[in-house]
């Protein structure tokens, strides 16, 4: 997954809350 898809992922986080997504964000960030 590049950086332009993990930033799509955390704007649908922002939009659909799911703890699935907020694991893949912090996998992204750290």
């Amino acid at each position: 997954m590049n950086r332009k898809e993990s930033a799509l992922v955390c704007i649908l986080f922002f939009i659909y809350p799911s703890e699935d997504i907020v694991y893949i964000c912090d996998k992204m960030i750290v």
